[in-house]
């Protein structure tokens, strides 16, 4: 799967994909997605997990802001917000539902700045 350079994807695109894989983790399997995302560095080897970080990786690709260091780290840190606000509600005090909107926020201000088509 080729992921399209980042200057063809478009800012309501990547708001409403983060807004999707939220959706996700608040959803019935939510919690092997924030396991996945969590873990990702000890699930590496398994072959059950391999095709789920192939798909994350993708999707943090088309989150990417710009091809470089930067693109990639605010696609990163996008889907780490909303895993946090799954997995961190003692850390993060507030209501789920706060901390989903709270994530949103902060995922959209990483990945559609205003400036940014």
């Amino acid at each position: 799967m080729s992921t399209p350079p980042a200057a063809s994807r478009t800012r309501s695109t990547r708001i409403r994909a983060v807004e999707e894989f939220d959706a996700l983790v608040r959803g019935e399997h939510g919690a092997s997605l924030v396991c996945a995302q969590v873990n990702e560095h000890a699930l590496r080897g398994l072959t059950a997990a391999r095709t789920l970080q192939q798909r994350l990786g993708d999707l943090i690709r088309a989150l990417a802001t710009g091809e470089g260091p930067e693109g990639m780290m605010r696609g990163r840190l996008a889907l780490s917000g909303v895993v946090m606000a799954a997995a961190r509600g003692r850390e993060l005090g507030g209501r789920q539902a706060e901390r989903h909107a709270a994530a949103l926020t902060v995922a959209r201000s990483l990945i559609a700045p205003e400036t940014a088509s």
